[in-house]
């Protein structure tokens, strides 16, 4: 395998099951309360990863599949180290797609991937300081996203599909990448219990993973009360503010060309579906025009929307006498 410059070595994880069941590129833009069984396809993921390895193996120095013991399919492919982790051990709190007719994608339990993926992580050798993870069931073109890390890569960042913005920042899960250090901390954020022993502050795969991390990484610096990191703050100024600063910080998008011509469960999405309207080039958000601890502390009698009405009505009481 290829040996990069400067010590830049990355593993590859490669994390879910090798029968994939769920939406394809070309379904992808059904609504999940109206799809049908003719949506959903049962993907065969073992071909897939033997032509992304045969392609693209020579780019990493270590390339795990990190799969369940549960699964009926078996693979060999001698150039990877493939591990089947325990199911029983991932918890079964996430029900946020139980409302979904369809059996198979509502059994969907979002934490089967951030477990997935930990438990791949660990295997990872010491030596190797980034890690690029994607998932079973999609074909991508791992030689640009390898040659963008190596040149564009920012410390401390991860990097995901796109910059999605219809209803404000959210983690695009597809693949994402970042140094070992990061993505574990990332990681290990989602999958964690805070004193209260709630796991999920978001019931949206896209949104609880930044509210995680955030809660995780930032709650010192910003002072919002606890409640407005979990299910309480949804919709609230408050959370929009920590969506956006833990967006901004943390995270950085790949090239959306990747995302473009990606395949999933074995066809690419239309021009038409979200997955590709849906793109933004740039985040802006000026945090320090949003948040001033001062005006935001929680001790503070009055909240600043409340605030800014009450200074309002008296500019224009002083406007009208």
């Amino acid at each position: 395998m290829k040996n990069p410059p400067n010590s830049f070595k990355v593993a590859l994880l490669i994390q879910g099951p090798l029968k994939s069941i769920g939406r394809s590129g070309k379904t992808s833009s059904v609504d999940l309360h109206k799809i049908q069984s003719s949506d959903v396809i049962a993907y065969d993921c073992r071909k897939l990863i033997s032509e992304l390895i045969n392609k693209y193996g020579y780019l990493f120095e270590q390339i795990i599949l990190s799969t369940w013991n549960d699964e009926i399919l078996e693979f060999e492919e001698n150039s990877i180290e493939i591990y089947k982790f325990n199911k029983d051990k991932v918890p079964k709190g996430d029900k946020s797609r139980a409302w979904i007719k369809n059996p198979y994608v509502s059994k969907n339990n979002t934490f089967y991937q951030y477990y997935g993926c930990i438990f791949g992580l660990k295997k990872i050798r010491n030596d190797i300081n980034h890690v690029v993870k994607i998932r079973t069931d999609q074909f991508i073109n791992l030689e640009k996203i390898f040659n963008f890390m190596q040149k564009n890569y920012e410390k401390d960042t991860v990097l995901v599909p796109k910059i999605s913005l219809t209803k404000g920042p959210v983690f695009e899960d597809f693949y994402f990448a970042g140094s070992k250090k990061i993505i574990n901390k990332f990681l290990d954020s989602i999958i964690s219990k805070d004193k209260e022993g709630i796991l999920l502050y978001s019931d949206s795969p896209h949104i609880n993973p930044l509210l995680k991390f955030a809660f995780a990484e930032s709650k010192k610096t910003i002072s919002f009360e606890e409640k407005y990191y979990k299910k309480f703050g949804y919709g609230s100024l408050e959370q929009y503010v920590i969506l956006f600063y833990i967006f901004n910080k943390y995270f950085r998008p790949f090239p959306f060309e990747i995302a473009k011509n990606m395949k999933w469960r074995g066809s690419k999405f239309g021009l038409n579906s979200i997955w590709i309207k849906d793109q933004n080039d740039k985040l802006n958000f000026d945090f320090k025009q949003y948040y001033k601890k001062d005006i935001w502390s929680t001790h503070k009698k009055f909240k600043p929307r409340l605030r800014n009405f009450l200074k309002n009505i008296l500019s224009l009481i002083k406007n009208v006498f």
